[in-house]
């Protein structure tokens, strides 16, 4: 199961380069248990689109549009929810300081809290993305049914300015699990499955399928879709290279080989189509990937599938026909 959810984190983490690679967490530096957030009870809150999550909104902030959660575009900063369908107890057991190394962050500080009346943890990392210093509050919390993530983002020369306001909204979370959500009414991108995949969940703008419905897979070899869009703008001047890269970047897999990767259009958008070989880090198995990404100016949006190579002639034909239903709305 943790080798499922390290593939997928990072699959999703990604589309952004301070995103949510800031899921992996660890337990370092010691600090009071379970500190109560009261104080920001009277102040506005704000739902989290896409999510049964709401916040207090920091001022200056506006609510994102190609993901759940809000920003502060002349600053950089920003604060993401992700809803991830398995039990805290399960989903923080993944949370290890060599899984944070392995994302580029640094543990400064973590300490037990209460949000919402759940019991979660509070980590305060660092992390470099593009030669800038980033700091993060993360908040975890959840019960046996499902976890709760929330980043908050801001340029580490802005702590003193920034921090606080962002350590508050994360620990402002309340959770109302009964509020009725279209998981793809926001979405800035429409697609169609094949009946041999089904819509599992949504993890921030990212959407995610399987054989079952279910997650974790079962096996390493079972198939998963992962279809979403950036999370921040970004220049690409070379998107053949790019592609390539961002493939590298899959998680929990090794000895990566690219079979294919060629041009491709789909409902006006360019990009690349690629076919890969790669094994299961952990048990060796082979695997096949199958991955696309499709240009927007400073936006793309990515699909990539990933299926045992035994399963290969069953699902790669319907990795692609999902992503050729793939289109801006």
């Amino acid at each position: 199961m943790r080798s499922f959810w390290l593939r997928l984190v990072g699959s999703i983490g990604v589309l952004t380069s301070v995103g949510l690679g800031t899921t992996l967490q660890s337990i370092a530096t010691p600090s009071p248990p379970h500190q109560v957030v009261s104080w920001l009870s009277s102040q506005e809150y704000t739902a989290v689109q896409g999510t049964k999550i709401s916040l207090i909104k920091p001022d200056g902030f506006t609510v994102a549009s190609n993901f759940s959660g809000f920003q502060q575009l002349d600053t950089g900063a920003s604060i993401l929810v992700a809803e991830i369908p398995n039990p805290y107890s399960q989903v923080a057991g993944g949370f290890t300081a060599e899984n944070l190394k392995t994302r580029g962050m640094t543990l400064l500080s973590q300490e037990k809290v209460t949000i919402n009346g759940y019991s979660g943890q509070l980590l305060k990392v660092t992390q470099v993305a593009n030669s800038i210093a980033y700091l993060k509050w993360i908040g975890v919390f959840g019960d046996e049914t499902e976890t709760i993530l929330i980043t908050a983002t801001l340029p580490q020369q802005l702590e003193k300015s920034l921090s606080q306001q962002l350590q508050k909204s994360v620990l402002s979370a309340k959770w109302e699990k009964n509020r009725a959500v279209d998981p793809f009414a926001d979405l800035n991108f429409a697609i169609e499955n094949p009946p041999s995949l089904k819509f599992t969940t949504r993890m921030v703008n990212t959407l995610l399928y399987t054989r079952d419905g279910e997650i974790p897979t079962k096996t390493p070899e079972a198939p998963f879709v992962v279809v979403g869009q950036s999370l921040q703008k970004v220049l690409v001047s070379n998107p053949k290279q790019f592609s390539e890269t961002r493939l590298t970047q899959t998680a929990q897999i090794r000895d990566l080989s690219i079979e294919s990767s060629r041009e491709i259009s789909i409902n006006g958008l360019k990009g690349y189509e690629i076919v890969a070989t790669a094994k299961d880090e952990k048990t060796a198995i082979p695997l096949v990937v199958y991955q696309v990404m499709l240009f927007d100016e400073q936006d793309y949006f990515i699909l990539q599938g990933i299926v045992g190579a035994n399963l290969r002639k069953e699902y790669l034909d319907d990795f692609q026909r999902m992503a050729l239903s793939l289109k801006k709305k």
